[in-house]
């Protein structure tokens, strides 16, 4: 009969364990804007974006009281990828509880992003700096992210306010994972910027798989697709 090591078991059940435990259940984001949450301290996930504009991928991890999010594919100047036109890494510091709100479950966070890209054509840098805040009452939450932009493509430097707003619904767990439909709005100060108007759902497949559905966007590019603009967080 094989002979068990009990310590390497036990210590591997606990490893287990302790893996399974730090995964994170949703994004600290929305479909295309940060929420006011940081993701917890170990927490590590992947999202691929998948679009009208093509595929991208980027990873988003957490280090206690701050978070690091790192994009790719989406630096251009004017473009509105994620709600921070172009911004390819984000550093999310979490701020303390507001006392006016102690009774509501609330939290936010301030965050700083940049890009810079240059090559025999293009000469490219984009800043970004803002507070993403949300609010949650029973299974309605709401966010709002105001972002300033610098975005300097040469020869012409924009100067403008990004303003990212979200309600959700979390409609719970069912036999085929949870849904939580939502809609966002972000509005732009940028001369020529649309107002973006995304619809969709996300499904939480599992305790570590979030997918966004985005079937209607308007604004733009007005689009209705189906299954529509995909997004997909895997959490490790």
């Amino acid at each position: 009969m094989k002979k068990v090591n009990a310590v390497k078991y036990f210590a591997g059940t606990a490893l287990a364990v302790a893996i399974s435990s730090a995964a994170v259940a949703e994004p600290t984001r929305g479909f295309s804007i940060e929420q006011g949450a940081v993701a917890e301290k170990g927490a590590v996930s992947v999202d691929i974006n998948n679009n009208l504009n093509g595929t991208s991928a980027g990873i988003r991890a957490g280090f206690g009281k701050a978070e690091i999010v790192v994009n790719s594919g989406q630096v251009g100047g004017g473009s509105v990828a994620g709600g921070l036109s172009g911004t390819d890494a984000i550093l999310k510091f979490a701020l303390p509880n507001l006392e006016g709100l102690s009774e509501l479950k609330h939290s936010w966070s301030a965050f700083g992003g940049w890009s810079y890209y240059d090559d025999e054509t293009t000469d490219y840098l984009n800043l970004s700096a803002g507070i993403a805040f949300t609010i949650e009452v029973d299974a309605l939450s709401f966010t709002v992210t105001p972002t300033l932009v610098i975005d300097d493509t040469f020869p012409d430097t924009e100067t403008y306010l990004n303003l990212g707003m979200g309600a959700y619904f979390d409609l719970g767990e069912t036999s085929f994972g949870s849904f939580k439909p939502g809609a966002e709005v972000i509005v732009s100060t940028l001369s020529g910027m649309d107002t973006i108007l995304n619809l969709g759902v996300r499904w939480g497949l599992n305790e570590r798989v979030n997918l966004d559905l985005v079937p209607v966007q308007i604004g733009g590019t007005d689009t209705l697709s189906l299954p529509g603009q995909i997004r997909l967080n895997a959490a490790f």
